[in-house]
């Protein structure tokens, strides 16, 4: 098998390298390092240097047991003693001012409140009912009842061709089924 020049020079290149980490391995591998080589070692150089003699490091200091800290609710305790607070009497921070409660409890006897039959025939429309023996569906938006089930605290009572009734407590609700007409 004959190699190409280009070939030749990449294994001489891989050798060199190869030669190079292995001198770099034995080097660092020496217990004494290449300052003290001797003559006989093949990395020997003619003056050996003379390292000076290292101090020993310091001693890290002691470290002494941390005195435990007190918690925060002690910590905060303390403050307030020290500045003659009378946690007792604070008001809640989180409360809103009695001025703003009257405020909105005016603000709310004011505007009339639809009853809750009012508001449930408001955000609920029936969409379909479908009458049979085996009974009776409707549904009411999206969602299929039968007889009985609940929706909103209302109980479906009845279902006519086009009616669907929902009591609940003393208030009754009919929800009729829109014509063409009326959509």
């Amino acid at each position: 098998m004959k190699l190409s020049k280009r070939q030749l020079v990449l294994i001489a290149a891989l050798a060199l390298a190869l030669a190079a980490v292995t001198a770099g391995r034995l080097l660092r591998r020496s217990p004494t390092g290449p300052s003290e080589a001797t003559a006989a070692s093949p990395v020997a150089s003619e003056k050996t240097v003379r390292e000076k003699p290292v101090a020993d490091p310091p001693e890290p200091p002691q470290r002494t047991a941390a005195k435990p800290k007190d918690s925060l609710a002690k910590r905060l305790d303390k403050l307030a003693v020290s500045q003659q607070l009378h946690l007792g009497s604070a008001p809640d921070a989180f409360r809103p001012p009695q001025a703003w409660m009257t405020e909105y409890v005016e603000q709310t006897a004011r505007e009339p409140q639809p009853d809750a039959a009012d508001k449930f025939a408001q955000n609920h429309q029936l969409r379909a009912v479908m009458v049979s023996d085996r009974g009776s569906r409707a549904v009411v938006d999206d969602r299929c009842l039968l007889v009985g089930r609940q929706l909103d605290g209302f109980t479906l009572v009845s279902i006519t061709q086009s009616t669907a009734v929902f009591e609940s407590d003393d208030q009754r609700v009919v929800l009729k089924l829109q014509t063409a007409s009326e959509r």
